[in-house]
């Protein structure tokens, strides 16, 4: 039950401020405390650090991603009907959403619009990990820079825009891989990974269930970019070929016996951490 979800210190994780999910990291654990945790809201001035318990927050998944985003335009809307009205406060207490609308129309918003196929493959990678405790077999037998080259290949107009953008996202799932596109689960195969596969990078290892996280989180990683809006139209449309491509090649890319139990070692090493 959700009430039960436990964090650990260092998790990154969803938190409730108002009607609104925020990202943020737990930076402290107190036990004792009847709020045992004390979350830092991503990007936020230290200030708004707060204590808070389990029933305001959400594990860093793909579904309560969704619900993050679902809650936001609900408030979005919200604020369209009341825009002739003075702004509010909203949620009565001091809160990092606050300086958020103050901003947000300043600056061009990139979306990735993950199709529905797509996101059935990311909740099922969750599940595998979270309620099966299941691995993904490494390296995979597609990695991302094959996924990368099919789709060059088969790409009507592989310009220079088309080359750019495979390149920066190769570059980006190879620098954030370990910090932000793995699950605590998954970490220590990673350091093994690392071992076993000297010189080689990331995108040469794991393979498109890793590269679907990447498009979630990649409107957070250039949220302060300074692109114009030609340069951000481009990349938007080149990142919604690329999954619709990636879609398309679903059942060849995507296999559930590529999954495998990792053994009872690992799973009691990883709940030790």
């Amino acid at each position: 039950a959700e009430m039960a979800d436990t964090y650990s210190l260092d998790e990154k994780v969803l938190c409730y401020s108002g009607p609104e999910l925020f990202l943020a990291k737990v930076i402290e654990v107190d036990q004792s405390r009847d709020k045992p945790y004390l979350i830092h809201y991503n990007q936020w001035n230290k200030k708004w650090d707060e204590w808070t318990d389990a029933s305001q927050l959400k594990k860093y998944t793909v579904s309560n991603m969704e619900l993050k985003k679902k809650l936001s335009k609900e408030k979005a809307k919200q604020e369209a009907k009341n825009k002739k009205r003075p702004r509010e406060t909203g949620s009565g207490r001091n809160s990092p959403a606050l300086g958020k609308t103050a901003t947000s129309n300043k600056k061009l918003k990139l979306t990735v619009d993950i199709p529905k196929g797509l996101k059935e493959q990311l909740i099922f990678q969750e599940q595998s990990i979270f309620k099966d405790h299941k691995l993904l077999v490494l390296p995979t037998e597609t990695c991302v820079d094959d996924v990368l080259g099919d789709y060059i290949k088969n790409c009507r107009n592989a310009d220079e825009d088309t080359k750019t953008v495979v390149e920066g996202l190769k570059t980006y799932f190879n620098k954030s891989l370990e910090a932000f596109l793995l699950y605590n689960f998954e970490k220590p195969q990673c350091k093994s990974v690392k071992k076993e596969q000297t010189g080689k990078e990331f995108s040469q290892v794991y393979g498109p269930e890793h590269f679907l996280r990447l498009f979630v989180r990649l409107p957070e990683f250039l949220e302060h970019s300074t692109w114009n809006q030609t340069t951000s139209r481009t990349v938007q449309q080149k990142l919604s070929e690329i999954l619709t491509f990636i879609q398309k090649k679903r059942s060849q890319y995507f296999k559930e016996e590529q999954y495998h139990d990792p053994g009872h070692d690992y799973i009691q090493s990883v709940q030790d951490l």
